[in-house]
């Protein structure tokens, strides 16, 4: 690595959500067959994720100790503010989908096949 290299914002949850992700890759293939032996169907899946954390490791340990880049910020670079809002719309049209239900749904779109045809649109 070289010396002056500087992390990015954002590069430290990154580089932490990656060890997560690969060790519960690691308890996946490990629920898989344990270890039984080189021949069992958990032992290439173990092998894989077993390289997975020994990377995100050394990448998580590289980027923790890499200085910080104090030219770029998290809320101007990575998430602007018009892209937190989108965020938070959506997540609150996903949440509000169930309580609502039908009260969603817009008449006109929603024309059933075979139904009265004065009004389609009609609930049952």
């Amino acid at each position: 690595m070289n010396k002056d290299m500087t992390r990015k914002p954002g590069e430290v949850v990154f580089a932490l959500l990656l060890s997560l992700i690969s060790f519960g890759a690691v308890w996946q293939a490990y629920g898989i067959a344990g270890f039984e032996a080189l021949s069992s169907p958990g032992a290439f899946p173990m092998a894989v994720a077993s390289v997975m954390v020994i990377s995100s490791v050394v990448i998580a340990v590289k980027t923790l100790r890499a200085k910080p880049d104090t030219t770029h910020s998290f809320f101007t670079d990575v998430l602007p503010p018009a892209a937190a809002m989108m965020i938070v719309f959506i997540l609150l049209y996903a949440i509000a989908l169930k309580p609502l239900g039908v009260f969603t749904d817009i008449p006109c779109v929603s024309v059933r096949v075979g139904a009265d045809p004065v009004a389609p649109w009609a609930l049952v």
